[in-house]
């Protein structure tokens, strides 16, 4: 610093360096606090992003399997509404009153069959043009050679499907 001069306003002392001795930084201790702080801060958001993927995931699964059964059910319902020469079966359930199979003709010219799930929680469908009707037990969705075909989804389970055929009285002439 020789041949410079500093100059300083009137009255105006200059600068002390022995004001600043020992405040140029962080203690130990205060950084330590610090990062402890963000460190537990991350962790929060961290667990708050696992939760809110893990409820995504779930959510997902679970649109996905009422979809499935939103679907079999509409496609049912379709193949319902068009058909004809409806008969509610009992060859797979031997309890008459139990409601639980159901067959038609559909628009496709198929003999179409749906089972209620009984045990197995699956619907069962079978849709044969050619193939033979169903007239025994053996022939049924328990078999180990079963012409009937799952319908629903591995994780769509369905307690209970009764079917009625409601008694079509004389027309209405009103």
């Amino acid at each position: 610093r020789r041949g410079r001069t500093t100059y300083y306003k009137h009255g105006a002392n200059p600068p002390s360096h022995k004001a600043s001795e020992g405040k140029e930084g962080f203690t130990l201790i205060e950084i330590i606090v610090a990062v402890s702080i963000f460190a537990l801060i991350t962790l929060a958001i961290v667990n708050i992003m696992v939760i809110v993927m893990r409820t995504q995931g779930t959510i997902t699964r679970l649109q996905a399997i009422q979809d499935n059964a939103r679907f079999s059910l509409e496609l049912i319902a379709k193949e319902m509404r068009t058909g004809i020469n409806y008969k509610i079966g009992h060859v797979c359930d031997t309890d008459p009153s139990s409601l639980s199979e159901i067959h038609f003709d559909s628009t496709s010219g198929k003999r179409v069959y749906y089972l209620d799930p009984g045990p197995s929680s699956k619907i069962y469908r079978y849709a044969t043009t050619t193939g033979p009707d169903i007239t025994n037990p053996d022939q049924c969705a328990n078999g180990t050679n079963s012409q009937f075909n799952e319908f629903t989804g591995d994780q769509v389970f369905v307690e209970r499907l009764p079917f009625r055929v409601p008694a079509r009285g004389p027309p209405d002439t009103r």
